[in-house]
């Protein structure tokens, strides 16, 4: 069965209209990110499935078995089935990543798109824009933070769709290397960076930071150029900085560090080396089915509650939380599928540099598949280096 190029045009546009959608989920009187999302994995998965060789497809089928078998073992079918699918959009995207064929038909899909996809950037940067002026997009954030940008969603969510949003402009940039649109992306990048330390999620600053990386040493050819604009960057951030809810965390932070008497390591990380050790523990001592199936991706959660602080949280740890969901089996799947995409994309040092900093860097401190919109941003980025080698046509 031959899949027409318009699936990969409506899916380059479902995953970027899924940023303004993830902003203003609150506003939705139905779930709409659950039904966005889950039309954009079905996409994915139909296009996989007319691609895929017999080791791959055993590697699709493998963790849905885990997943099916690991509800004898959860205390909380709803999360165990959420996100396991956010845990499969990933798999599904590490997939789409390593194969050169449907990048390709992507690429192809973007340039026959190319103005309409970057009118929708722009809307998307406006929506953005106009969401930090508007006070009712400030609340509460984790932590204790008192008055965090958190548009109509959560601050961790609009961060990932601040990353969402950004990778788009990298595969405009790569194709139109003038003046104008390289200020453009100069302005977007300042822009992710804002709304990012005004979420105080520190972890997306790793991500932010990986895709300035390639704008500055890819897109960016004139070395002149290239520091007025690192020199332009680190004012803008110095200025926003001390008036960021950054520096709200950070006092959240020393005040955790000193009411809990716990490690400057264990408070700059907001207690996820705590987290890390209790739930590893737990995990090599729950027999022997769990060390090679997990016991579903609730299982993180009820350890937590149990043993840390009574705190309903999951691992912060992609890896970690692979092995108490789906086991070792589940960890080696995801292992294989990052370092082929890895490999895929060492191009140079800046691309191998930024793709370990987007990937297994955001993976180990944070998780990844707890917002939909980041996984299929890995995707985009996927794109956007294909993009770089000029391996692919510009028609069919």
């Amino acid at each position: 069965m031959k899949i027409s190029v318009n699936i990969y045009k409506l899916l380059l546009i479902l995953i970027l209209l899924f940023v303004p959608i993830n902003l203003l989920k609150d506003l939705f009187p139905i779930p709409l990110t659950l039904i966005t999302g889950g039309i954009i994995l079905i996409l994915m998965i139909a296009i996989l499935l007319t691609r895929l060789k017999k080791k791959q497809f055993i590697l699709m089928i493998l963790p849905i078995a885990i997943f099916a078998l690991n509800f004898a073992f959860t205390d909380n079918i709803s999360r165990h089935v959420r996100y396991f699918l956010n845990w499969y959009a990933l798999l599904c995207t590490l997939l789409m990543c390593s194969d050169s064929d449907i990048l390709k038909k992507f690429c192809n899909a973007y340039y026959k798109s190319e103005r309409s996809i970057h009118r929708l950037t722009q809307l998307v940067a406006l929506i953005f824009v106009v969401l930090l002026i508007m006070p009712a997009a400030y609340s509460g954030g984790w932590w204790g933070l008192s008055n965090g940008f958190t548009a109509f969603t959560v601050s961790h969510a609009v961060a990932a769709s601040a990353c969402g949003f950004l990778v788009y402009e990298l595969i405009y940039l790569q194709n139109h290397q003038r003046k104008l649109p390289m200020l453009e992306g100069m302005l977007y990048v300042l822009l992710s960076v804002y709304v990012v330390f005004q979420t105080g999620a520190r972890t997306y600053v790793i991500s932010i930071a990986a895709i300035a990386l390639i704008y500055l040493f890819d897109i960016i050819k004139s070395r002149k150029i290239r520091i007025s604009i690192i020199v332009i960057g680190l004012i803008f951030v110095t200025v926003i900085f001390s008036k960021s809810a950054f520096i709200e965390k950070m006092a959240i932070t020393e005040s955790y560090q000193t009411v809990n008497n716990v490690s400057f390591l264990n408070a700059i990380t907001s207690g996820r080396t705590l987290i890390w050790t209790v739930d590893f523990l737990s995990y090599i001592h729950s027999g022997l089915y769990t060390l090679f199936f997990g016991k579903g991706f609730a299982f993180s959660y009820e350890i937590n509650r149990l043993k840390y602080f009574g705190l309903d949280i999951f691992s912060h740890n992609i890896f970690l939380e692979t092995l108490l969901s789906e086991g070792f089996i589940g960890l080696a799947i995801l292992l294989n599928l990052m370092i082929k995409m890895i490999k895929k994309f060492k191009i140079d040092k800046i691309s191998l540099v930024a793709s370990m900093m987007y990937v297994p860097l955001i993976g180990f401190l944070n998780g990844l598949f707890d917002s939909q919109i980041y996984c299929y941003s890995i995707l985009i980025l996927g794109i956007a280096f294909y993009n770089k080698i000029n391996i692919c046509s510009r028609y069919n």
